[in-house]
């Protein structure tokens, strides 16, 4: 009889320890599905800046390594271990810059003799800079061009609301902003590495 007993109690343990982990599955599948469904949200700051919005998406190490093999392959460029991420990102942007510019004749010394002028264009911002000169002998334009952008990321917790009491956590978010005026984000996503 106590034998039976111990073997019920075991087998309900073991019951209670499956159900919870189906439990968990669950709810990670479910906080999952309405992550993919959400899709990025894509907005302007105060300062007009771009600005993106996210929720988190968790993953297996083998999830991530069968849905997302390019940022396992960037892991590895990196000489990072897959067993100690603990998240990855991903955010692109699209800097586009539209103006009009007045070419200028610059005076350029060809040999110790000879002097020339080409034709040159040049702007200069805090985040843009490009110059180019016309090159008489090929008829073509050489330019330079640098962009610089700062990337700021913010990991929040969104808790869940019940009339005007906040309590728990109903998502964890990722916010994307960039310091570049000219810049866009076109796409950004979170993932989180499940350790189970």
């Amino acid at each position: 009889m106590k034998t039976i007993l111990g073997v019920a109690i075991s087998i309900s343990f073991l019951l209670l320890f499956l159900t919870g982990k189906v439990y968990n599955k669950n709810k990670q599948l479910t906080a999952n599905v309405s992550a993919l469904l959400e899709m990025a949200t894509y907005y302007r700051t105060q300062d007009s800046l771009s600005a993106a919005s996210v929720e988190q998406l968790v993953l297996s190490k083998k999830e991530l390594q069968t849905y997302y093999e390019d940022l396992v392959r960037e892991a590895e460029n990196l000489k990072l271990k897959l067993r100690r991420l603990e998240s990855a990102g991903r955010t692109v942007t699209q800097t586009e810059f539209k103006t009009v510019t007045q070419w200028r004749d610059s005076i350029i010394y060809i040999s110790d003799i000879r002097i020339d002028t080409i034709r040159c264009f040049k702007h200069q911002d805090l985040y843009l800079y490009f110059e180019g000169c016309e090159l008489p002998s090929s008829g073509g334009i050489f330019t330079h061009i640098a962009i610089s952008d700062t990337l700021i990321q913010f990991i929040h917790r969104v808790p869940r609301q019940f009339w005007f009491v906040k309590y728990g956590t109903k998502a964890i978010r990722q916010e994307v902003t960039t310091k570049n005026p000219h810049t866009e984000i076109v796409y950004t996503e979170f993932i989180k590495l499940n350790k189970r």
